[in-house]
């Protein structure tokens, strides 16, 4: 039973990161029931499967109503993967499990360092909304201090990214923005 509330608490947490950010459950699940739970690599990918199907259809529908989601674009990645995941699953049963863990720990490592490069080269909304909105700078001798009107705290809303033109020049951009730094 306590095994069962400690699943549902992480299940909890993946469901709103999942929904929040879009990652997928592997990203979580499969560490934590390797780690947390003593599961084997192969047995932490599978149930990690498992997993992703309640909280992506929940996450799905409630972007596709909120209109932020690329369905057609959601559509093809689906199809894709869901006609060579059982080839990721022979390969997985195929494998040793450290090298499961040390792909997945690569794959996982190189995303989190792409999104930070990424996060970090994005303007800050909260100064352009400040600036905007009219905030005042009250200098002192030795440092200032932004005063912001009540109205102007509320942060602007978010302008949908502009589309690329194809995959392959978003793919192009991302790469040379890389390679920049």
């Amino acid at each position: 039973m306590f095994t069962f509330i400690v699943a549902a608490c992480v299940g909890v947490v993946v469901g709103i990161l999942s929904g929040l950010l879009g990652i997928g459950g592997g990203t979580v699940m499969v560490p934590v029931f390797r780690l947390g739970f003593g599961l084997s690599a192969i047995e932490a990918a599978a149930t990690s499967l498992f997993t992703i199907i309640p909280t992506s259809l929940a996450g799905c529908v409630t972007h596709i109503r909120n209109k932020t989601c690329r369905v057609p674009l959601g559509v093809a990645a689906g199809l894709g993967g869901a006609c060579t995941s059982p080839v990721g699953v022979w390969l997985a049963s195929i494998s040793p499990s450290w090298a499961i863990m040390a792909a997945a720990a690569l794959i996982i490592g190189y995303s989190a360092i792409s999104m930070l490069k990424k996060a970090r080269a994005l303007p800050k909304p909260e100064k352009k909304a400040a600036a905007k909105k009219g905030a005042a700078c009250v200098g002192a001798s030795v440092s200032s201090v932004l005063v912001v009107p009540p109205a102007a705290s509320t942060s602007a809303p978010a302008r949908p990214r502009p589309r690329p033109r194809s995959i392959r020049l978003h793919l192009s951009q991302n790469l040379s923005c890389l390679k920049a730094r």
